[in-house]
């Protein structure tokens, strides 16, 4: 699909309905694109690292609601709003707004790529001696160990280094709960 052929606007969906809306569009002969970013799940609530070969999901990367047509010329809103999956059409002024064909191609091409995540860090979080947490920056990140104590904002948790059990002190900001 070229992008420069079509002009584009952004179309509002019913919540989490934006794959099936665009699949609607293209089926009915619309340019249709939902921007995504590519992210591999974890294997479940307790691992938060998926396991070897679980394959990547797109998820939509402009939060839900939001599908991307092109249409050759004026914006068909009668044929548009027969179809019950679009809830309406971004405006500015109510006037649909129409998207640069740069801007278009710039989340196609960033569709394509595999964006690396973490999971949003926890502002609430609050640590006890014995807690099992996940260090999550620095050296150390990764290893999952327990707290002996904290004192302050210094957390001393126990790591097995050289053969050996050494307590190690780390930023209670570096730390997530296991």
């Amino acid at each position: 699909m070229k992008a420069d052929a079509f002009n584009w606007f952004c179309l509002t969906t019913v919540p989490q309905k934006e794959f099936l809306c665009e699949t609607v569009l293209r089926a009915m002969g619309i340019a249709a694109f939902v921007p995504v970013e590519w992210k591999v799940p974890r294997s479940s609530r307790r691992h938060r690292r998926p396991n070897a070969g679980t394959p990547a999901r797109a998820y939509p990367l402009l939060g839900s609601r939001y599908v991307f047509s092109g249409f050759a010329d004026v914006l068909p809103m009668h044929q548009l709003h027969q179809l019950h999956i679009i809830t309406g059409v971004v405006s500015v002024a109510n006037t649909p707004a129409q998207f640069p064909t740069p801007t278009i191609e710039y989340l196609m091409e960033m569709s394509q790529i595999h964006i690396p995540w973490r999971k949003a860090p926890n502002p609430h979080r609050s640590f006890q001696a014995g807690d099992v947490v996940e260090v999550v920056q620095g050296p150390f990140a990764g290893h999952t160990v327990p707290i002996q104590k904290i004192n302050g904002q210094l957390a001393t948790v126990m790591f097995n280094l050289l053969g050996k059990t050494q307590p190690i002190e780390i930023l209670l900001d570096y730390l997530e709960a296991a």
